[in-house]
């Protein structure tokens, strides 16, 4: 079957490797659609960080079609859509069971007809948007919560945020992201270059009280900074994007400490100990209602044979969010 595998730090190649076997506990998928995650550039940029060995699929946000399953497996059945689990999305198949099965309620997330297999690739990082802003932020009706950022994951955040009863204010450098963080829900956008000062603006807009929360959603020590100078006294500051390995920054320890300021980090729910997979109920639950316009935020779709191109979209920020089609006609145009 064909995947596409990293060899090394930029060093992604389509190969030929042998269709995955599967036990008895597991059910074989047919992979249809896998979303690229600014996690997959990370790792193509400076490597796949705890795992040991290349090459490695870092395809994580996929959907397949159960093809075959294993004598054990009494829940699921050929036909039904699943959520993908684990690192095999960049392939025409892959093995799936264990927890991987995405459990919600202590049952397999079987995708509902009313939910596309594009879709449904946003599920897993709607659910850390989720628990980013409802867990981690602890954001609720009424607050005012500052995004600094306006990727796509940022953009979920946003219309996260927006269904929860917030008032929500985007910090972002690029323009063309700024029109994009008002068309999903911003009450306000600020310039996140030198041309505007962004804690001056956030201050103006809360009446002097700063925000409630404060969601870090890009790898960049600056807005961490920007973010503890604009919140208020017990707020709370989510640290979301992932870092590059060794980035470090000087932080005002004061002003935590004086303002009673909580500072914390937003992971992955399906890793534990931190797990939460019934977000994944909730995520699917957002798309279903249409509160989460998540097939808005898709630019590229794309082939498996035009994974670099799509890599590169990202990677450049010319794109959103590109979709990869595997073993199956592209649905929509690519862009």
């Amino acid at each position: 079957m064909k995947a596409a595998l990293l060899y090394g730090i930029g060093d992604l190649r389509l190969v030929d490797i042998p269709t995955p076997e599967y036990t008895d506990d597991e059910v074989l998928m047919r992979v249809t659609v896998c979303a690229v995650c600014p996690t997959d550039i990370r790792k193509y940029r400076v490597g796949n960080g705890g795992v040991s060995q290349f090459p490695f699929n870092m395809g994580h946000e996929w959907v397949g079609e159960v093809v075959e399953v294993g004598k054990n497996v009494t829940d699921v059945k050929a036909g039904d859509r699943l959520l993908g689990g684990g690192y095999a999305g960049y392939a025409e198949y892959a093995p799936l069971g264990g927890m991987g099965l995405r459990p919600v309620g202590g049952k397999p997330l079987v995708i509902p007809a009313d939910v596309t297999d594009e879709e449904a690739t946003f599920v897993e990082p709607l659910a850390d948007a989720v628990h980013s802003i409802v867990d981690q932020g602890k954001v609720k009706i009424g607050d005012t919560v500052l995004i600094l950022g306006a990727g796509q994951l940022a953009l979920q955040h946003v219309m996260v945020a927006k269904a929860v009863g917030a008032t929500v204010i985007v910090s972002e450098p690029i323009a063309e992201r700024r029109e994009l963080a008002k068309k999903f829900g911003a009450d306000y956008v600020v310039d996140g270059t030198s041309t505007e000062d962004v804690v001056a603006r956030v201050h103006e807009l809360t009446n002097g009280k700063g925000a409630d929360a404060a969601i870090v959603t890009v790898g960049l020590p600056e807005p961490s900074v920007t973010a503890l100078a604009a919140v208020r006294p017990r707020a709370r500051i989510v640290l979301f994007g992932g870092f590059d390995r060794g980035v470090m920054t000087t932080l005002d320890l004061n002003i935590i400490h004086y303002k009673e300021i909580e500072l914390t980090g937003s992971y992955w729910v399906g890793v534990p100990p931190y797990g939460n997979p019934d977000l994944y109920g909730v995520a699917i639950k957002l798309i279903q209602d249409k509160k989460v316009r998540v097939a808005d935020l898709i630019t590229h779709r794309m082939q498996l044979d035009d994974i670099h191109s799509a890599f590169d979209a990202i990677r450049t920020k010319t794109g959103l969010k590109a979709i990869i089609y595997i073993g199956t006609p592209l649905n929509g145009s690519a862009s």
